[in-house]
């Protein structure tokens, strides 16, 4: 442990593990420390510092980098199987189910609600189909 060194911390442990496998599928050998204990008991978070994740000494500079770059938008994941919203070009379309159509499921004994085809972009509300 003395030559390791944080990189980072936070109180979420979805953040950790997510910024652990980050760093781990570029290679660095990354240790969340105490996290046995703060998944036990969560109370602790505060007392122990949070989730701190610890890299060694040697590779430290290089990882903060990369996280650096990730903060700043230079790496970015592939969204080619995302479909993209045709009035602002948002790549955040949900569908939507109605209500009725789960009530008139429901009353009818119809195990299913029917499938729907439109997409509602979350940014600007624009709607289309499929």
């Amino acid at each position: 442990m003395a030559n390791l060194v944080e990189i980072s911390h936070g109180y979420e442990p979805e953040g950790a593990y997510c910024t652990k496998a980050f760093l781990t599928a570029y290679g660095f050998h990354v240790v969340i420390q105490n996290e046995h204990h703060l998944a036990v008991n969560p109370a602790l978070r505060v007392a122990l510092g949070g989730y701190r994740l610890l890299i060694p000494k040697s590779e430290a500079e290089e990882a903060q980098d990369l996280l650096r770059s990730v903060n700043v938008g230079e790496i970015s994941a592939d969204d080619s199987d995302q479909p993209v919203c045709l009035e602002c070009g948002y790549i955040g379309l949900q569908r939507k189910r109605s209500w009725i159509w789960f009530l008139i499921a429901l009353a009818q004994g119809i195990p299913f609600v029917p499938y729907r085809n439109k997409l509602t972009c979350s940014d600007c509300g624009a709607t289309q189909q499929r």
